[in-house]
C-alpha cells in the first residue's frame, strides 16, 4: 500500500521517524506499506479574491468576506481592521488549511514571473520586517 510521504519546515528531521514507524509496520508482516514521495511540495493561492486568505478562519473577517471585492479592500486598509485581524486568533473548524494559514515566514507574493524557489527573505512576514510592520505567525 502506498502512503504519501513528505518532509515539513516545521520539522525537518520528522521524516525519519515515520519512516521507522513504516518499518516497523511492514516487520509485522500483515502490511506492506511503501513511503511514496512528492516531488515537490504542494501549495496554495491565497488572496482576498480567492476563496482562502491567511484571516478567513478569524471572526471578524465573516462580516469583511459578505462585501463586494472593492469595499472588503478598502476595510482591510483601514488600520484597526488590519490590527484586529494580525492579533485575532483563527477558529480551528477542520479546515485542512488552518495550520498554514498564518505562517507568514512561509507565505510568498506571487509575481507576475514567478520565483519558484524564493529566499526566506522574499516571505511576506520578512517583507513586513522590511516595513516595520507587525506580522504575526
Amino acid at each position: 500500500m502506498m502512503v504519501s510521504f513528505a518532509q515539513y519546515h516545521d520539522d525537518p528531521e520528522g521524516w525519519h521517524e515515520n519512516l521507522k514507524l513504516i518499518n516497523e509496520v511492514n516487520q509485522q508482516g500483515k502490511v506492506c506499506f511503501q513511503a511514496q514521495v512528492h516531488t515537490r511540495s504542494t501549495s496554495a493561492i491565497l488572496g482576498f479574491d480567492t476563496s482562502v486568505n491567511p484571516f478567513s478562519l478569524c471572526p471578524s473577517y465573516a462580516s469583511l468576506a459578505e462585501l463586494p471585492f472593492a469595499e472588503r479592500l478598502r476595510e482591510l486598509r483601514r488600520p484597526e481592521v488590519r490590527s484586529r485581524l494580525l492579533t485575532e486568533t483563527p477558529v480551528a473548524n477542520g479546515h485542512p488549511l488552518f495550520g498554514i494559514m498564518r505562517k507568514f515566514d512561509k507565505m510568498f507574493v506571487l509575481e507576475e514571473n514567478p520565483n519558484y524557489e524564493p529566499a526566506a527573505g522574499d516571505s511576506v512576514a520578512a517583507r513586513a520586517a522590511l516595513l516595520g510592520r507587525p506580522s504575526r505567525s
